[in-house]
């Protein structure tokens, strides 16, 4: 059976396969970037199209109230990705009157 010898690698050649693999990280970087911003987004759609009834509202509240009776100073009523305001959030970060605008 015949010995193959591998090829020499060339320093071009070396700089060559160096340059691919950070390309192809930064694709990957990207590719995944993309991707949770496509979730994001999903997500974001989703929540618009939900609702709140009155009885879960109600619940919401009467634990806000329990939380305060219990001497909590804070209570996070709702959560969402600040994607969903037309400032990203901003007015309500800074407790701006008219943040249900946004």
């Amino acid at each position: 059976m015949p010995i193959v010898v591998a090829p020499a690698v060339t320093a071009d050649a070396f700089l060559d396969l160096v340059t691919a693999s950070k390309q192809a990280g930064q694709d990957e970087a990207v590719a995944a970037k993309d991707q949770a911003k496509q979730e994001l987004q999903r997500q974001v759609k989703a929540m618009l199209q939900e609702h709140i009834d009155t009885p879960a509202w109600n619940a919401l509240i009467e634990r806000a109230r329990a939380a305060a009776a219990l001497g909590e100073s804070s209570f996070e009523l709702l959560r969402f990705p600040c994607d969903l305001c037309s400032d990203g959030g901003r007015k309500i970060d800074v407790t701006e009157t008219n943040w249900p605008t946004t």
